[in-house]
C-alpha cells in the first residue's frame, strides 16, 4: 500500500466545506486559489547550510516542496484533476538561492480555472490559503491563521442567503480535530494522527488509500508540469491523469 503525505487533507478547518462542496451545495465549481507561503528565514534560518531544503546542489523547489500542501488540498477540495497550466518563476532568489515565489494558473478537467502559489520569500507569517468559487456558493480561508490548537476562520456564501451582504464569518478549530484525544501544540496537530489512521485502515481492510498511488501521482505530476512552464519562462503543459 501506498498513501501520499498530504496531511492537510485532514485539517479540521476544512472537513466540512469538502463535504459541502462534495454534495454540490456550492453548485457547479468554476474557480480556486491555494497558497504555500513559507518565509524560508523561518524554515532554515537557524538551522544551517546543510538542512535538506536548502543544499546547493538540490535546493528545494516551490513546488514540489510545499506545493504539493497547495496543489493536492486544493484539488481535494473542488474535486478535480488537472489538465494543464503555465507557470511563472518570480526573478529573484531567496538568500539560499533557492528559488523565490511561483505562480502557477491551472486547466481543470471539470473547465475550471485554478491558481496556485507557493513563495518562500514572502514577509509574513506562515499560511496555507485556499478559496472555492461555484455557481451558488463560495469559500475562503483567512490568511491570519494561528497556530494548530488554535481556533481559525473561514468565511462562506450561498446564493441561498440572498440578504447578505457579507461574507459570513464561520469560527472552527484549526488543524487539531478535537474529537480526538491526543492534542499536540506544535506542528500539524492532529492532522498526521488521521493521515495514519486512514493508511493503516486501508492496509487491514485491503482498501485504496485516500491518496493512492494514481491520485499521489495526479498532484505531483501537475508541479512538475508546472515547474517545466516555469523553467522555460512560461508555456502550456499539458498534465497527464493517470487514468490507465
Amino acid at each position: 500500500k501506498y498513501h501520499m503525505g498530504n496531511q492537510v487533507r485532514y485539517a479540521f478547518c476544512l472537513q466540512d466545506v469538502q463535504k459541502l462542496i462534495a454534495n454540490g451545495d456550492f453548485g457547479e465549481v468554476f474557480y480556486g486559489e491555494g497558497e504555500y507561503l513559507h518565509d524560508m528565514d523561518d524554515i532554515a534560518g537557524t538551522r544551517g547550510p546543510d538542512h535538506w531544503r536548502i543544499q546547493n546542489d538540490i535546493p528545494q523547489t516551490t513546488l514540489l516542496g510545499g506545493g504539493p500542501h497547495a496543489i493536492d488540498t486544493l484539488r481535494w477540495l473542488m474535486g478535480v484533476r488537472f489538465v494543464e497550466v503555465q507557470a511563472f518563476h518570480a526573478d529573484f532568489k531567496t538568500e539560499w538561492h533557492t528559488l523565490h515565489t511561483t505562480a502557477a494558473l491551472f486547466k481543470a478537467d471539470n473547465g475550471a480555472v485554478v491558481k496556485v502559489t507557493v513563495s518562500y520569500g514572502m514577509v509574513r507569517p506562515y499560511c496555507l490559503y485556499y478559496s472555492v468559487y461555484g455557481t451558488e456558493g463560495s469559500f475562503e480561508r483567512t490568511r491570519d491563521q494561528g497556530g494548530a490548537t488554535q481556533e481559525t476562520t473561514n468565511y462562506l456564501y450561498h446564493s441561498k442567503l440572498s440578504g447578505a451582504r457579507r461574507m459570513m464569518p464561520v469560527t472552527v478549530p484549526n488543524w487539531n480535530n478535537p474529537r480526538l484525544q491526543r492534542q499536540h501544540t506544535l506542528g500539524h496537530g492532529t492532522m498526521e494522527i488521521e493521515q495514519a489512521q486512514q493508511f493503516l485502515r486501508a492496509i487491514t481492510e485491503d482498501s485504496e488509500p485516500a491518496i493512492g498511488p494514481r491520485e499521489a501521482a495526479r498532484s505531483i505530476a501537475a508541479g512538475i508540469c508546472a515547474l517545466m512552464s516555469a523553467d522555460q519562462g512560461g508555456g502550456q503543459v499539458t498534465i497527464p491523469t493517470f487514468d490507465k
